[in-house]
């Protein structure tokens, strides 16, 4: 959820997640040109809360906060938005569970997890204390 004039308002989860890999794509750029948030703030006269908001995808900057931040970083916003959106494709602006699927083999002793992106699978062979556990506490 988001505040926005006093009311509160929900967001989907791929807004969250492009809002995440926006503000990595932000920082990235800052961090290259040797800018601390201190040094934006002074530069764009932007507070520093939002920026660290914007950084962190608690906040979407409007597109005019992107152009101007993207004047100041020397890059053009659709390089910005590229790192987002790339970002987002290959998953690292998600959470593990976005990345990655864990299954259980038909054997119940070893998990399966796969890779989402490069379809990579690796089976693990899971401890017969935990395989107990498990079957305990779903009465398996």
């Amino acid at each position: 959820m988001t505040k926005s004039m006093g009311e509160t308002k929900m967001i989907s989860k791929e807004e969250q997640e492009y809002r995440v890999a926006l503000g990595m794509s932000l920082k990235k750029y800052r961090e290259m040109n040797g800018l601390s948030l201190r040094d934006v703030t002074i530069a764009t006269k932007i507070n520093r809360g939002s920026l660290y908001n914007y950084e962190n995808g608690t906040r979407r900057p409007t597109e005019e906060r992107i152009e101007q931040l993207a004047e100041l970083y020397r890059t053009n916003p659709s390089l910005i938005h590229q790192g987002a959106a790339d970002r987002l494709e290959f998953g690292f602006a998600s959470s593990i569970n976005s990345v990655l699927e864990v299954f259980f083999d038909l054997d119940g002793a070893h998990i399966i997890v796969r890779s989402k992106i490069t379809k990579k699978e690796e089976r693990f062979r899971l401890p017969e204390n935990i395989i107990v556990d498990i079957k305990k506490t779903f009465n398996i």
